[in-house]
């Protein structure tokens, strides 16, 4: 149960790095002046790193999931 936790706020925690990325692409073709604001890309830098940390949140409950055990249950 906690794994299935640990993935889902790991993908709500990757959204904004998803959408600074799309924006910064955006903003890199429509007006590359403004691509250098250092307020926007401390913006970025922030949003990619709580992206960062969702991506390991996600990796931590994929590693929390239950394995079956080789042996045991039903099988032929």
């Amino acid at each position: 149960m906690l794994a299935v936790l640990l993935i889902i706020v790991g993908a709500i925690l990757v959204l904004p790095g998803v959408c600074a990325v799309a924006f910064a692409v955006g903003i890199g073709i429509s007006d590359p002046k403004s691509f250098a604001e250092p307020a926007l890309m401390l913006l970025w830098v922030v949003c990619v790193a709580i992206a960062a940390g969702g991506v390991a949140t996600i990796r931590a409950g994929w590693r929390r999931r239950r394995m079956p055990i080789e042996g045991a249950g039903g099988g032929p």
